[in-house]
């Protein structure tokens, strides 16, 4: 994810773990937001369709990594969506919200200050 967020995607994506990780684990989310940060946005859109369904089955995906998916797709609507069930959920990742690189873009924008106020880390 590292070589991912300094544009070193020939890197990131060798180095991207592949083995099988329980879908929607951060691992898994990892490797979504590798693949749409270094432009196979096909791959990691249809990733994303795939653990949207999950979720519609009850099955646990982490809010804040798909909020960072979909940040690095960016698919406002979605990152925020996902967002907002990162802060109902209590979600343990949002103390990364101000460093995580996908959510860069966003910090300046009123309803991602508001979600930072929401969360707590502001």
């Amino acid at each position: 994810q590292v070589y991912a967020d300094d544009d070193q995607c020939a890197r990131a994506l060798a180095t991207v773990p592949t083995s099988p990780f329980p879908l929607g684990s951060p691992e898994d989310a990892m490797l979504a937001y590798t693949l749409a940060r270094c432009d196979t946005t096909g791959k990691a859109r249809a990733y994303a369709d795939m653990l949207e369904a999950r979720s519609k089955q009850g099955q646990y995906i982490d809010a804040f990594f798909f909020a960072s998916v979909y940040a690095a797709l960016h698919d406002r609507s979605n990152m925020y969506r996902w967002l907002n069930k990162a802060i109902e959920s209590n979600d343990w990742s949002l103390f990364e919200l101000r460093v995580h690189p996908a959510f860069r873009e966003y910090r300046n924008e009123p309803e991602f200050e508001a979600i930072e106020a929401r969360s707590g880390v502001k």
